[in-house]
């Protein structure tokens, strides 16, 4: 009997199609569950077991979460004044609602005993990005020096402390820019007043991407760029031999933050000192696997096919007493 695979995210995603292409390859039933589509409202769950959109069940050994959120509006207060705000409403909460239902069709697969890379926890860990450096710093993980603020004169005082000083969304998705603390004034972060933002000590050195599976180091990319933030800035990528202290390292990240798999951005500085800037549970992977030739989508695809179901959970619904015995 082959392994049921699923493939929860946007069908339209060429990750999605690769890992799903991949596993159905290596001879599993393979279903992508859109998490774009209109249709996909309709997922739910009845009496303990998944239904898709047509009310059939789904029974699922493993489920590779490409994405689960809907991205919010954004939190620009221009945006958020005057005559648009009752259309900005409705739109904020029906992506609210859209990714609350992702997250219970991605929760209820986890719970029901399906084999899920990554778990909600650790993937909505992600959305906040100090919490997870929280987490590496009580493992002594280096990491850049934070702050989360709105705060002009805050910020101005942690670049005082750390020198160079770069600015993140909190929950992750946007660019990472550099900032000028010595210029900034009020105006410069009017716009934050509903969504402080992660300010963050630049790092200064090469770019590492580290790629880890169940414990083990499946790829490594050394990523030379010009620029702050080299995501679309990539003047070049090569495969990267990683040494026993970087495997360790990433090793540890993984275990630290509970993912089966991610990938992992570090600096590397010229003395050879290694910074964790992020671990990503649901990272990019064909664009450095092409430059690199290194089959990170076949080996996550492999993950998926070779998982073993236990016993599933199954759950019955709570019989509800008689009249007579209420």
């Amino acid at each position: 009997m082959s392994t049921s695979v699923g493939v929860l995210g946007r069908a339209a995603d060429p990750h999605v199609a690769a890992v799903a292409r991949s596993a159905e390859a290596q001879g599993a039933s393979v279903a992508i569950i859109d998490t774009a589509s209109p249709e996909f409202t309709r997922w739910g769950w009845r009496d303990g077991r998944l239904h898709d959109h047509r009310g059939d069940d789904v029974q699922l050994d493993a489920v590779y979460v490409r994405s689960v959120a809907t991205p919010v509006p954004r939190h620009d207060v221009a945006e958020v004044e005057g005559p648009a705000m009752a259309g900005w409403l409705r739109q904020a909460e029906r992506r609210r609602r859209r990714q609350i239902h992702a997250r219970s069709v991605h929760a209820g697969l986890e719970a029901t005993g399906t084999f899920v890379v990554n778990s909600v926890d650790t993937t909505w860990l992600h959305r906040s990005k100090p919490a997870a450096d929280l987490r590496l710093r009580a493992a002594g993980i280096a990491s850049p020096r934070c702050l989360v603020t709105d705060d002009p004169a805050a910020v101005r005082r942690f670049a005082e402390t750390v020198g160079e000083v770069v600015r993140k969304p909190i929950a992750g998705g946007g660019a990472c820019v550099a900032v000028d603390a010595a210029a900034l004034s009020d105006a410069d972060l009017a716009g934050l007043a509903t969504a402080p933002a992660l300010f963050q000590e630049r790092v200064r050195g090469d770019d590492l991407r580290i790629y880890v599976l169940d414990g083990e180091v499946v790829a490594a990319a050394l990523i030379r760029t010009s620029a702050l933030d080299y995501r679309g800035n990539e003047d070049g990528v090569e495969a990267l031999p990683v040494d026993d202290e970087l495997a360790a390292l990433c090793r540890q990240v993984a275990a630290v933050l509970g993912l089966v798999f991610t990938g992992i951005d570090v600096k590397r500085s010229p003395d050879g000192g290694l910074t964790v800037l992020d671990a990503n549970p649901s990272p990019m992977f064909l664009g450095i696997q092409r430059m690199t030739d290194q089959p990170i989508c076949d080996r996550l695809a492999a993950r998926l096919v070779a998982s073993v179901r236990e016993t599933p959970l199954t759950l019955e619904p709570t019989a509800r007493p008689a009249a007579s015995d209420a």
